[in-house]
């Protein structure tokens, strides 16, 4: 086909696919900015607190350049970070895949700094969170507007890419991994490059069916840049670009034309990662990363067997790289490409020790009996990195992604077949006719993998282009050139011998057959690790969208018209072969199609089908998830927020700090001190500590703690989380902190036999007395915080000296848990007295913690009853003390009322959580007709009630501010105080309806009662219309159930 002509069909589907996916960016851009957007409500603080584990970690290098005096200084601190594995000084930027936080805390200075455009011309700032928040949701709706945008360019088709798009949206939210915690993770930046890599490679493999070995040089700059782009954002890259590398072998090894493409693809990538390693400072990872040995082995699987049947005569040093298809030579291909990878791969892992972790996690996904201390902590907790979960592929099947999906994979099957068997033919026929001498193959000059002309004896010419100069023209080529079923079949019958064009590809759709390996390779993993269906879902939708396209469902026609020998003229690629000149007469030379799709009534099969697939996508969109709640997706806890607090106040300055890497990435984003373990887990040393952390979890003599603490990482402070020392009993299945713990490394920490929790290091580290090494200085419902003693401390010379460890099986926890002077009074007096601002909010946390978690009531009645002796005036500790009795010991109304009207009393403000468990309380335990003034009274005459009422709603910011209704550190979050206040306003509602105010003479005003229960209603729906209390109660204010209407014009403008 001509250039010009090429070209021409190219841009038409150029624009289309670039039309889509602006299209597309947009609309997925708008819905995940407003999907969370009440976090950008938050304070600052409360917004750094939803970042959870490494979206933490990675946040705070960007918090790094902000905080930093000038941007050079922010570079030198992670040039050389020694705060991430103190005491050791790393890399970070080699470490760690954060460019990406790198530049955008460059732009956020060179905008929003001290001399920023932002502050020149007076705009209000950004907070650094929100700006961050933007550029992440904008590149993720990029890599979906790619997706869409290739899908059209492969379909040719606006219907196709749109229903790609309606199956992405089906599929977000917990099938995909665009949660609140999750936006700094590094998938969410290399996605984009990723749907680009494959975008582009579909491109080329595209423009090769009517150019043979295309040779774009922009195409081929643009795979580098995706791909080093891709490497710089996401560590798992080198992965992905390997499964690349595959799928295109295993399209080559099947017969396909493009040898010449493959051996590109595998320099682009090589050299994509060569870049990468030098733009990371010679990153050791990189270089002992699977993606050079996969490209070394397919090339060697390549060019091997090449040399051997060029030295043994297997055919002609004239097709030495010409791409005739052998099955056995193909075969060849496959061993070697395994064997030269695996002894490739056996040489280096000595060395290849980063990733040697992944391999032990394959290794125990297909065998329970492969399992190690890595594995483990991969799956702990029902992980993203252990198998896809049965109720994950409920959720996928609900959004009807499979049926359709399945229906396009197999209509590519079914191609693939059709391919296989033509290149089949072809072989045969060379083989023949080569035998016979019936065959002239011209010698190739400019390029030796293009066959200039094939012709044949008695048979009709059919023009050739002999140079990449001379281009036939595309009305010659398609006049003279047979459809493929008409080639094949006669030739096969010997009716008549073969023509075939120099562009066998014509006939031969390799780019289906790639997407076919690529999706299968995605999907695997998504199967095998659940995180990476961050892969396969959105490749998945992209195919279902395949059987939107008419042009689509007509080439997979044409396919099965052929295989069969029923159709004669259909169209040999996958979209309408588009006519170069502007006259009717001479498209009708051209293209001529069978009768039967001339019908009228076949042309509106073909538009119902493609529309009932696009609607179909679109109506399969889980509406109810546009109701963002964000209280299930929510890590701002008040146990965080105060753990933070405490450090920040008591701990000296430049101090390091031991944790698990959850809370180890949180205290590094918000405090300033140094921490030794973080969530990235690829290198050995991390891995190590890691297992060092767990000694607590299992059962290491705590002087072995004590001693490596100090003498390999520097530090004296421990930090512990609640549940790295429990088993959830309400889901024994799932893989625990305890079970990580039985795969230690050093099988003498490991516990033996039935040990409960309280017998394992994290209980006795503070329960021992012949172990005193550390003390606990601070406690809340979910962390500790243990101080190394000094070596002169007499507890440790004491413990030295007598050094009895007691087996843990033996140890008398029941005793000692009991035992207040010596487990709970020297933390309570010594320092949560003394400099814990939220001392009895934590007693009273950790106290039901203790009951929720463990189930031991001694112990909880034990810490309640100290709070209320140490505590008596304390309105949550009151309040909390009366849900105790209320529900846990069952005490009477009269004596838990009490507790409930103090603790009401002494909330300043008011607060509405209590006012409501109080109402609640009243109206359940003495009858509603009893306390009914008393209720009312409580309501309409609480202060903070009257001031909410008496608000305009512009005004309700500065009154939560200024009265600090809203105080994370004291579980007063913005989504509680708007249940609370919906809360009243439900109560209301339901008197009014019920009309017990009428019933029931009263003081007060039935009028009153209304106006209060309204505008607390109006004013709960305006800040929150989402909320769970607004969801819940909706149908009562509006006598109907919430629409589809209602959530869709809330979520755009609630």
């Amino acid at each position: 086909m001509s250039g010009s002509v090429v070209s021409r069909r190219d841009g038409d589907k150029r624009i289309k696919a670039i039309i889509v996916a602006i299209i597309s960016s947009i609309i997925f851009t708008i819905f995940l900015i407003l999907r969370h957007k009440m976090v950008l409500r938050r304070s600052y603080e409360e917004q750094k607190l939803t970042l959870f584990s490494e979206s933490a970690f990675y946040y705070s290098f960007y918090e790094d350049i902000i905080n930093s005096p000038t941007i050079y200084d922010g570079i030198y601190r992670l040039l050389k970070d020694n705060r991430s594995e103190y005491p050791d000084i790393i890399n970070a930027l080699s470490r760690f895949n954060i460019s990406q936080e790198l530049l955008l805390g460059i732009i956020y200075r060179l905008l929003y700094g001290d001399s920023g455009v932002a502050k020149h011309w007076s705009y209000k700032p950004l907070s650094p969170f929100n700006f961050y928040y933007y550029v992440v949701h904008i590149l993720m709706g990029l890599g979906i507007g790619i997706l869409c945008g290739f899908c059209t360019y492969i379909t040719n088709s606006y219907l196709a890419g749109f229903s790609s798009l309606g199956f992405l949206f089906a599929n977000f939210q917990e099938r995909l991994l665009m949660r609140l915690s999750s936006i700094p993770l590094r998938e969410n930046f290399g996605l984009p490059f990723v749907w680009g890599t494959v975008c582009v490679w579909s491109y080329i493999l595209d423009r090769n069916i009517y150019e043979r070995n295309y040779n774009g040089r922009k195409s081929w700059i643009l795979m580098w840049l995706c791909s080093v782009l891709l490497i710089q954002t996401w560590q798992f890259s080198v992965f992905i670009l390997s499964t690349q590398l595959a799928s295109t072998f295993a399209t080559y090894i099947l017969g396909y034309p493009i040898y010449n493409l493959l051996i590109r693809l595998i320099i682009c990538h090589l050299l994509s990662l060569f870049t990468g390693i030098a733009l990371q400072f010679g990153s050791y990872y990189l270089l002992m990363s699977p993606l050079l040995q996969v490209g070394l082995a397919i090339l060697a699987s390549v060019l091997v067997p090449m040399m051997i049947r060029k030295r043994f005569g297997s055919i002609p040093h004239n097709f030495i790289r010409s791409e005739s298809f052998s099955a056995k030579w193909s075969f060849v291909k496959l061993i070697v490409a395994i064997f030269v990878f695996t002894g490739v791969r056996l040489a280096i892992v000595p060395f290849a020790v980063h990733d040697s972790h992944v391999s032990d996690i394959l290794k125990s996904t297909f065998s329970n009996n492969q399992h190690t201390f890595d594995s483990m902590i991969y799956r702990m907790g029902g992980s993203e990195f252990s198998w896809v979960t049965i109720q994950q592929l409920k959720m996928i099947h609900r959004s009807g992604l499979f049926y359709i999906f399945f229906a396009s994979l197999l209509t590519i099957i079914i191609t693939i077949f059709s391919d296989i068997y033509k290149i089949y033919l072809l072989q045969k026929y060379f083989v023949e006719t080569s035998k016979m001498n019936q065959v002239e193959v011209l010698a190739l000059s400019s390029d030796p993998d293009k066959i200039t002309s094939i012709s044949i004896s008695n048979t009709s010419e059919i023009p050739m282009k002999s140079s990449d100069t001379e281009k036939s023209d595309v009305n010659t080529i398609m006049d003279s050139l047979p459809s493929p079923s008409s080639i094949l079949s006669d030739w096969k019958n010997k009716k008549t011998e073969l023509n075939i064009s120099k562009d066998l590809s014509f006939v031969l759709n390799s780019c289906l057959a790639y997407h076919l390996f690529q999706v299968c390779c995605f999907c695997f993993l998504g199967m095998i690790i659940s995180r990476l269906r961050v892969l396969a879902l959105p490749y998945m939708s992209v195919i279902a969208g395949f059987l939107a396209s008419k042009q689509y469902i007509e080439y997979f026609c044409s396919i099965i018209g052929n295989f069969g020998n029923i159709y004669c003229n259909i169209p040999k690629n996958i979209e309408y072969i588009e006519t170069v000149t502007n006259t009717q007469e001479e498209s009708k030379d051209k293209f001529q199609y069978g009768q039967q799709y001339k019908s009228l009534f076949k042309k509106f099969i073909l538009l119902l089908s493609t529309t009932f697939i696009l609607s179909y996508s679109w109506k399969r969109w889980p509406i109810e998830e546009l109701r963002a709640i964000l209280h299930s997706e929510d890590n701002a806890t008040s146990s965080k927020s105060r753990l933070v607090s405490w450090l920040n106040t008591n701990i000296p300055s430049n101090s390091s700090i031991a944790s698990d890497m959850t809370i180890g990435a949180s205290i590094r984003l918000m405090t300033d001190f140094n921490i030794v373990l973080h969530p990235q887990y690829e290198d050995p040393k991390i891995r190590k500590r890691t297992q060092f952390m767990y000694w607590l979890t299992g059962c290491a003599p705590i002087k072995d703690i004590y001693d490596i603490l100090w003498e390999e990482y520097k530090t004296n402070y421990i930090v512990t989380q609640i549940y790295r020392c429990s088993s959830p009993s309400n889901a024994p299945h799932i893989i625990n902190a305890f079970d990580v713990a039985s795969y230690l490394d050093n099988n003498e920490y490991r516990c033996k036999g039935n040990i409960v929790p309280f017998q394992r290091g994290c209980w006795r580290i503070q329960l021992d007395n012949y172990q005193k090494y550390f003390k606990m200085i601070y406690r809340n419902s979910d962390y500790t915080v243990f101080e190394r003693r000094n070596e002169a401390d007499p507890f440790v010379l004491m413990s030295r000296r007598s050094n009895i460890l007691t087996p843990p099986h033996l140890f008398p926890y029941k005793r000692k848990l009991l035992d207040w002077e010596e487990s709970w009074k020297p933390w309570i007096k010594n320092y949560c007295q003394a400099n814990d601002n939220y001392c009895a909010m934590n007693i009273v946390d950790y106290a039901r913690n203790i009951l929720d978690i463990y189930g031991i009531k001694e112990v909880t009645d034990l810490l309640y009853k100290n709070a209320i002796e140490l505590y008596p005036e304390n309105p949550y500790v009151l309040h909390h003390y009366a849900e105790y009795m209320d529900f846990d010991l069952g005490k009477s109304p009269q004596e838990v009322i009490i507790y409930y009207m103090k603790a009401l009393e002494l909330s300043k403000p008011n607060d509405l959580k209590i006012l409501m468990d109080v109402v609640l309380f009243i109206d359940q335990s003495f009858g509603r007709s009893k306390s009914l003034e008393k209720i009312l009274k409580l309501i309409l005459e609480n202060n903070s009630i009257k001031s909410l009422v008496s608000l305009d709603i512009s005004e309700i910011d500065s009154y939560l501010s200024r009265n600090k209704i809203i105080d994370l550190s004291r579980n007063k979050s913005f989504q509680e105080f708007v249940y609370s206040v919906c809360m009243v306003a439900s109560f209301l509602k339901a008197l009014i309806i019920s009309s017990e105010l009428e019933m029931y003479q009263t003081s007060h005003n039935i009028w009153q009662a209304i106006v209060t229960c309204n505008v607390l209603w109006d004013l709960s729906l305006s800040l929150d219309p989402n909320n769970r209390c607004v969801l819940q109660y909706w149908e009562l204010f509006n006598n109907k159930k919430r629409s589809t209407m209602d959530d869709i014009y809330y979520f755009l403008f609630g």
